[in-house]
């Protein structure tokens, strides 16, 4: 099935039986795979969206069918992206906060709050980025801790209590993996998490991962600086006896993009693969494993796994 450029598109799969499944939706030179141990789609329905002039995609998709995206359009003769979130065939937008320029919404969880993080020109006394939560009535944005200048979202627990990131400081430089978690309504609590070193540059584009239930956060951050020489590691958080407490396990000695972990402890993202990216999982173990590539393909990413261990991602031909 061919999908116009003009329009994002969503997959739903249904009914499931238990083989193997691996479906492919090509689209140019783009294929969208479902990777799973045990079940196969026997029924596809396409949904399209929003029209644009140049582009729309889906950010980010929740048990419900509630879809986060976003859309081009054409403003002053320019071209500028919109977020939405679709509920029910309602569209909502994602506002930009006064004193802010642009936001970046990146995770919709299972009660349709969404995270990111808003920008603003850089200069600014307090920073130029924070990390912001999106609810159908309010708008939160999170503070960094203290000493350090602007904050990112990049995931958040389903039931919005706790959310993942990362605090950016400067003088010197710092980027360090971090949680937020809410005690009231109104009251975000920044909580910095363990790491071997404060300057982790990789978790600028690789995220900070956050498990559905929010008892388990995941990231790829340095592991051991010699000169020039950077090592990275994947290390899992998990909570403790309290929200503000965390321990730390380093799982895997590779630089790894994560992009998804579910409440076993299985993470996927996409390596770097003998100059090609190649999509992988993980398990809490250490235990990671390339996920199987077409050889009409080259590159592959995962995106997201569920509680049942399916994962869905896309891979590209030249």
């Amino acid at each position: 099935t061919t999908v116009p450029r003009s329009f994002a598109a969503l997959l739903c799969l249904e009914p499931l039986a238990r083989t193997t499944l691996a479906y492919h939706l090509i689209s140019l030179f783009l294929v969208l795979v479902v990777w799973s141990k045990t079940s196969t789609a026997q029924e596809v329905r396409l949904r399209t969206f929003r029209k644009s002039p140049s582009i729309t995609e889906i950010i980010s998709l929740n048990d419900a069918g509630t879809v986060l995206g976003r859309y081009e359009t054409v403003k002053a003769g320019l071209l500028e992206f919109k977020n939405f979130v679709l509920q029910d065939g309602h569209e909502r937008k994602i506002p930009v906060p006064d004193g802010f320029t642009h936001a970046e919404p990146l995770r919709l969880n299972h009660v349709n709050q969404v995270v990111g993080f808003i920008t603003r020109p850089s200069g600014a006394a307090n920073g130029n980025q924070r990390g912001a939560v999106w609810s159908k009535s309010s708008l939160h944005i999170l503070p960094p801790p203290p000493s350090y200048r602007d904050s990112s979202a990049h995931d958040i627990s389903h039931d919005g209590r706790i959310v993942s990131g990362i605090a950016i400081g400067r003088d010197p430089p710092r980027v360090i993996p971090c949680i937020w978690y809410r005690e009231k309504r109104d009251q975000w609590h920044p909580v910095k998490l363990p790491c071997p070193e404060r300057y982790n540059p990789l978790l600028v584009t690789a995220h900070v991962v956050l498990s559905d239930d929010g008892r388990q956060a995941a990231g790829s951050v340095v592991t051991q600086k010699s000169g020039a020489r950077i090592s990275y590691g994947v290390y899992y958080w998990s909570q403790k006896n309290r929200l503000d407490d965390w321990s730390p396990k380093l799982v895997l000695n590779r630089a790894v993009h994560l992009a998804d972990i579910n409440n076993h402890g299985l993470g996927v993202g996409r390596v770097l693969e003998q100059g090609r990216r190649r999509a992988f999982v993980l398990s809490a173990k250490g235990d990671d494993k390339l996920l199987p590539l077409g050889s009409e393909y080259q590159t592959s990413y995962a995106t997201d796994v569920n509680n049942q261990g399916q994962v869905v991602g896309f891979s590209e031909s030249p």
